[in-house]
């Protein structure tokens, strides 16, 4: 990554090197070069991933680490299938003193999906991905417009359907007309390119995703690192405080509900509580089954990628209840409720009401 290696030759190994150092570097090669590209993965960890990258790693991945007072750089490299390796360099970096940390680098999109991502998803469920929702998405153009005083324009799109296959693209309008529509169209927002004016001009092009890939293509980096990256790490904490913590201990098996509450009623049939069947079945290393299907449904979820297990239950025509086992883990719940979300339909996740479980509420009749 070059910006690292003209600033590192600049330090010594004591220094401090933050954002605000390679921010300049940043935009001088946007205005250099018309197809820069610089890629950010935002994600949770509550002890610091440096840590982990220390105490193991898949055989796959050879990487070494220099650390600038506690700002980190990973040269990677990985090798996929035998077949050819890829390598580079990335940054990473924690937002204030939260659990929420960012990498990113400028190297190609291979490098960063195939390298980046997956070496951070490797360290599962220890380093949990966020997901937002559409209306998540539509809070955080509402409170940097609202921060910045501008406007946000979509300049591409892309919209799934929640109810049948295909997606539909969106371009050269105000943020709000796409919510809007997507709400009318029952689909949900799944990745925006944008545009910030101020005064009628453009002062940031960027790009976000509901799983927390940005980019950023020119324009004055601070717009995210100062108002689009601070609304994300508050949007991610509210979210955090939500998921995290939610198994039973053996000393308290008190279960703590989560529900997943919707702004109309979405259930109303037997075909409802299918779609939400199918939904979940296609969530990636993990199993369901179902115990009652008409009129209520009950089924449970296992994870075959840490262990998690939980109860889901729908009961009311617009409120799923998902009821945590023993093993139940941030990140098993957080793609779980997202693939609800895209599959079946969006809604609001809140701690639920207190409801005693009896012993017929888990036999299938």
């Amino acid at each position: 990554m070059k910006e690292f290696e003209d600033l590192k030759g600049l330090l010594r190994n004591n220094d401090s090197f933050d954002m605000g150092i390679l921010a300049g570097a940043f935009e001088n090669l946007s205005q250099m070069n018309k197809n820069y590209k610089l890629s950010f993965i935002v994600f949770s960890s509550i002890q610091s991933p440096i840590k982990l990258f220390h105490n193991w790693h898949n055989a796959d991945y050879s990487f070494n680490l220099d650390d600038f007072n506690g700002f980190h750089i990973v040269n990677l490299s990985r090798t996929i299938k035998k077949a050819r390796e890829i390598k580079g360099s990335f940054g990473v970096s924690r937002f204030g003193k939260t659990n929420i940390w960012m990498a990113f680098t400028s190297e190609s999109s291979d490098f960063f999906e195939n390298g980046v991502v997956r070496f951070i998803e490797s360290y599962r469920p220890d380093i949990s991905r966020i997901y937002l929702s559409s209306e998540e998405l539509r809070e955080l153009f509402e409170r940097v417009e609202d921060n910045l005083s501008c406007e946000i324009y979509v300049k591409k799109a892309v919209l799934y359907s929640h109810v049948k296959e295909g997606i539909m693209s969106f371009e050269n309008k105000q943020f709000q007309e796409l919510f809007n529509e997507a709400e009318t169209e029952s689909r949900y927002v799944d990745k925006v390119e944008y545009d910030i004016q101020e005064d009628n001009v453009s002062t940031y092009h960027g790009f976000v995703s509901r799983n927390l890939i940005s980019y950023y293509y020119s324009g004055r980096i601070n717009r995210f690192l100062d108002y689009i990256l601070p609304t994300i790490a508050k949007i991610v904490e509210r979210k955090i405080n939500i998921f995290k913590d939610k198994e039973r201990n053996y000393e308290n098996a008190e279960a703590t509900p989560l529900c997943i509450n919707f702004s109309q009623d979405v259930i109303g049939c037997k075909y409802d509580n299918i779609r939400l069947i199918k939904a979940l079945e296609k969530v990636s290393g993990g199993a369901v089954a179902v115990y009652h299907k008409n009129p209520y449904l009950h089924m449970s979820f296992l994870d075959f990628i840490d262990g998690s297990n939980f109860d889901i239950f729908i009961t009311d025509s617009n409120k799923i209840t998902i009821i945590p086992n023993y093993k139940c883990s941030m990140y098993s719940l957080m793609r779980v409720t997202d693939q609800i979300f895209k599959g079946f339909d969006e809604g609001d996740v809140k701690l639920a009401e207190r409801y005693t479980y009896s012993f017929a509420d888990f036999m299938a009749e």
